[in-house]
């Protein structure tokens, strides 16, 4: 299987759109417009067609056929984008809960909840202090962030940052919890004063930094971001980039970011950012500090701060390449999604098989180890400056395209041979032959390369109000 990789930005959506079947008539007249003679028309066009999202998706089918190469390629670029807002939807759409508890002890609580969502949810620290602890809550119909911050706030629950090493010594007078791998954490606390930002299965969270020694003149705050443990490839790829900072006097709080290695917690300026991978405080932390210059007078409360976190998760089983009337399209180029390209150089029935000659562009890496794979006898051709890790092996049926007839019926994939191999300025296109079996089957119609699309989403939160007396 192909790795491909594609950035998105985030929108907030609470489920997957199915996209309107018949033409928007504003939409029209927007496409009209795209092959303006005047380029602020042709833009302001481009921006109306982007708002009007889903709607546009099918008049822009029909746009990219346009004889005209401005309006064929503002459709082109548009397509991309609504298509990426329904990919983040589905990536992004929240598990929804609905927890209804009645004085029940908060560890119990804890466990329905790992029940109705199914993550395993692990409390860490001392049991003996909450084991009196009664929670009464009914969180509605919601996602499952929302109940569980709710149940933290009700139970006085914090979630962990770090879990502790996997040992049952006994630890400052308590049994040290074993924790199981893919556990979101929690532990004895007072989330009161947290704020959250919630972006469907990802959860923002902000929590204000203890007091230090001295007279602060700048805020401090942590900020982490987690997903829901579904998402098993989510992590933080970057530090995270704070675009305004303003206080209630005004005065925009200018930051510097550095990053390090621990967390250290007598920060006393700024904003530390803790990465908790897959929605889950046992994975690898990664912390920046965000310190602010000094303001010529210390405010009261930080009026708005904003920001993005850039996330980035593997996609599985993506169609990447799709070519229809395979017998009609020999020797054309089909382009597909994140410049993936794909030709049939050639395509010969041999018996009741057929043999097919495919080249692949825009493709790098596999499903597997991300090795380059070479078959006995082929060719690789290296130009421009190239850094090639890992090892090169044959690969065996990752990243090899499917073959259906005009029924759907699949044909089987029989041998493959690797034909060569041509790395240009990190522009890789590799070619292949592949023998396709099919006995019973009708004639060619489908060809299909799928792959593993690496998302990148960069996270919009924004908090207000934040107390800092």
């Amino acid at each position: 299987m192909l790795c491909r990789s594609i950035a998105l930005t985030v929108f907030l959506v609470s489920s997957a759109t199915a996209w309107a079947q018949t033409p928007s008539p504003k939409a029209e007249d927007s496409i009209r417009r795209l092959g303006s003679g005047r380029y602020q028309d042709r833009e302001r066009a481009y921006r109306e067609l982007e708002s009007i999202g889903d709607e546009a998706h099918e008049s822009l089918k029909k746009a990219v056929q346009s004889t005209d190469p401005e309006v064929r390629k503002r459709a082109e670029d548009l397509l991309i984008k609504i298509d990426e807002r329904q990919t983040q939807a589905k990536l992004l759409a929240p598990k929804m809960v609905r927890l209804n508890v009645a004085d029940m002890p908060v560890l119990e609580a804890v466990a329905e909840l790992t029940k109705l969502s199914t993550y395993p949810i692990q409390f860490q620290g001392d049991r003996t202090v909450v084991a009196n602890r009664k929670v009464t809550l009914d969180t509605g119909d919601t996602t499952f962030w929302k109940a569980f911050d709710a149940l933290c706030i009700k139970g006085n629950l914090e979630t962990a940052l770090a879990a502790p090493p996997r040992s049952t010594r006994g630890y400052n007078g308590f049994q040290r919890n074993v924790v199981q791998q893919g556990s979101l954490l929690v532990t004895n606390g007072d989330p009161s004063a947290n704020r959250y930002v919630y972006l469907g299965a990802v959860r923002i969270r902000l929590t204000p930094a203890p007091f230090a020694k001295g007279e602060r003149t700048s805020p401090a705050f942590s900020i982490d971001a987690a997903a829901e443990p579904r998402l098993q490839s989510f992590q933080i790829m970057h530090d995270p980039v704070i675009d305004r900072v303003i206080d209630d006097l005004g005065q925009a709080l200018i930051p510097t970011t550095t990053q390090i290695t621990a967390r250290n917690p007598n920060v006393d300026d700024g904003i530390n950012f803790i990465e908790m991978p897959n929605g889950m405080a046992n994975g690898n932390i990664r912390q920046s500090q965000v310190r602010f210059e000094p303001t010529a007078k210390a405010g009261s409360k930080v009026a708005l701060l904003k920001g993005t976190v850039s996330a980035a998760m593997q996609v599985p089983d993506n169609d990447l390449v799709v070519v229809k009337d395979v017998m009609k399209n020999i020797g054309t180029q089909a382009k597909g999604k994140d410049g993936a390209a794909l030709t049939i150089v050639s395509m010969d029935k041999v018996g009741s098989d057929y043999r097919a000659r495919i080249r692949m562009e825009g493709t790098q890496g596999n499903g597997g180890n991300g090795g380059i794979f070479v078959g006995g006898g082929a060719q690789i051709i290296i130009q421009g400056n190239v850094i090639i890790n890992g090892n090169m092996g044959m690969q065996q049926r990752s990243g090899i395209p499917t073959l259906t007839d005009a029924k759907g019926q699949a044909f089987t994939t029989g041998p493959v041979t690797q034909n060569g191999i041509n790395i240009n300025n990190g522009n890789v296109s590799t070619e292949i032959t592949v023998t396709f079996r099919g006995a019973n089957l009708g004639t060619p119609d489908t060809l299909t390369l799928s792959g593993t699309r690496h998302v990148a989403m960069p996270l919009a939160f924004e908090f207000r109000d934040l107390p800092l007396r």
